[in-house]
């Protein structure tokens, strides 16, 4: 009985990953789709340098915020507060 709850446990590690990566697949497709409609909203016709350059600078502002949200989630801060969109 140990060893086939051993093997489960292992198959259920070697699936999570795929799971979560259709996950994060979608959402960036999401996310492309959205810098891209508010570049457009910008008056930036696609494919020019400017529209290039307005989706770089999105996708580095998304990074950042994800960075700062790792940061402040892993700070190791003994606060009990909690941050949710950058309000206390």
């Amino acid at each position: 009985m140990k060893r086939k709850s051993i093997t489960i446990f292992i198959a259920l590690l070697a699936v999570g990953p795929i799971v979560s990566g259709c996950s994060s697949t979608e959402q960036t497709a999401e996310n492309m789709a959205a810098q891209r409609e508010r570049c457009r909203v910008f008056g930036y016709p696609e494919g020019s340098r400017d529209f290039a350059d307005c989706m770089m600078k999105l996708s580095m502002q998304q990074s950042d915020l994800r960075q700062q949200t790792f940061d402040t989630i892993w700070s190791g801060s003994s606060s009990d507060q909690i941050i949710i969109n950058n309000k206390k």
